[in-house]
């Protein structure tokens, strides 16, 4: 435990220094979720944050999409080694793009790899708030939960397309500040 909170303060102080509160949309790899040399991320994280800063960009979408996989999650409250499940929809409301996402923790499966969009939907409804709008970027989009809350409590979500498999969009998050990261692999739902 003393271990991750010095991990945890290590990471927070470097990612602070580095003006992290005001993260800019324009970064592709910053803040460096995982330290400069992976020491702050376990295995699973690290391999996927790699990815991720290797992928391609993530264009405006044309069409819906749902995408479900394997994350995990970097947080004094949850093993960084045991991979949860996630879902993530992308759809076009009002000429605008909306996000919404939800975790399946310790499911032995992934509950999500069947959902269609009308069922993601059915699920999250909060999706469409205007504040789940994606922010497109030249090399990645970004999602900003909760901005009004302050940098302690808003949710960062930052995706990308993976280099190697055009439908596999990868996700690296931040809440209250860098204490709790996820990093997720999600593969689109057929």
């Amino acid at each position: 435990m003393k271990a991750t909170l010095i991990k945890l303060f290590g990471l927070s102080m470097a990612i602070c220094c580095l003006g992290a509160a005001d993260i800019s949309d324009d970064e592709v790899c910053f803040p460096n979720a995982c330290g400069e040399k992976g020491q702050f991320c376990q295995t699973p994280s690290y391999e996927i944050w790699n990815e991720y800063c290797a992928g391609k960009g993530l264009k405006p979408m044309s069409a819906s999409g749902v995408y479900s996989g394997i994350c995990y999650h970097e947080a004094a409250n949850r093993d960084p080694l045991h991979p949860h499940h996630g879902v993530v929809i992308i759809d076009k409301i009002n000429g605008k793009h909306h996000f919404g996402g939800q975790f399946a923790f310790y499911a032995e499966r992934n509950l999500y790899r069947n959902l269609d969009i009308k069922e993601a939907k059915n699920r999250m409804p909060w999706f469409s708030a205007d504040s789940h709008q994606v922010k497109w970027k030249k090399d990645h989009a970004r999602v900003v939960l909760n901005s009004e809350a302050g940098i302690y409590y808003q949710i960062d979500y930052f995706l990308k397309k993976s280099l190697d498999d055009n439908n596999k969009l990868l996700l690296v998050s931040y809440w209250k500040g860098t204490e709790y990261r996820v990093f997720c692999e999600l593969k689109r739902n057929e």
